[in-house]
């Protein structure tokens, strides 16, 4: 077992039935776990994993690693996002933030205007960001 105290001083306790291990490796094993747990998740939400209408296996793998690519894609994009930003952001963030870009791009479009004066550079980083969760 072991006792985690994380930084507002919660406790997190952590059990394991393998007796071998040491504290160090139940809590990466913990850690590991859990970021497969998010993978999951993200690619069932975001990228459509489990909604494959494909029938035979070597169709549902090929569905379930281009699912899976596109998310670790995305978790590249959000996290490159997230370090230039210096905040935390998430996939839905990414999600909802390329759906403002590509609205606002259309509009810009229509209207003939050009992304290169300042102003226009500045209303659309706002305009981007609509929305979005703070973290």
């Amino acid at each position: 077992m072991v006792i985690k105290i994380d930084h507002k001083g919660r406790r997190h306790i952590i059990c394991s039935t393998d007796l071998t291990l040491n504290a160090a490796e139940i809590l990466d094993l913990y850690e590991a776990r859990f970021q497969i747990e998010f993978l999951f998740r993200d690619a069932k939400q975001y990228t459509g994993l489990g909604h494959s209408q494909v029938l035979d296996s070597q169709g549902q793998e090929h569905f379930a690693n281009s699912s899976l690519t596109a998310l670790n894609l995305l978790r590249i994009e959000d996290h490159t996002w997230a370090y230039l930003r210096e905040r935390a952001s998430s996939i839905g963030s990414l999600k909802l933030r390329k759906y403002n870009r590509l609205v606002v791009n259309r509009f810009i479009a229509f209207l003939g205007a050009e992304l290169k004066p300042e102003k226009i550079k500045q209303a659309c980083e706002q305009a981007y960001q609509t929305g979005l969760l703070a973290a």
